[in-house]
């Protein structure tokens, strides 16, 4: 290994430790509620007692049917609307101009408007 690879590599390693130790300094601090930002102390903790419980595992499982789930059903009703566009003058008159409007519209957008449309703020916070 060459003294310029071995350099860049320590500076990586040093890049992410003062990461971390940003995270801890932010998360100590409070400047966002644990909540939402949890140490790296607690995270790491939370992980550790979840893989001796297998919870996590579980979890995982759970989280990974739900995505598979909501493709399905996304993928389901894609082609139903837009099999029911192309054969009827009518739907296509309806669905149409939604479907314009959200074409260009990022997933992230998307998101945080379902967000601001649901009871997310009630229930968590």
């Amino acid at each position: 290994m060459t003294a310029r690879r071995m350099l860049w590599l320590m500076a990586s390693f040093a890049v992410a430790v003062g990461f971390v130790m940003l995270w801890q300094a932010v998360a100590d601090a409070k400047l966002v509620l644990p909540l939402f930002l949890p140490g790296p102390d607690r995270a790491w903790a939370a992980l550790v007692a979840g893989i001796e419980n297998g919870i996590l595992a579980t979890k995982w499982l759970g989280t990974v049917e739900r995505m598979i789930n909501g493709w399905l059903l996304a993928s389901l009703a894609g082609i139903v609307i837009g099999a029911t566009m192309g054969s009827s003058a009518t739907a296509q008159t309806y669905f149409g101009p939604f479907l314009e409007l959200i074409r260009p519209c990022p997933p992230r957008r998307a998101f945080r408007w379902r967000l601001r449309c649901s009871d997310f703020p009630t229930r968590w916070c």
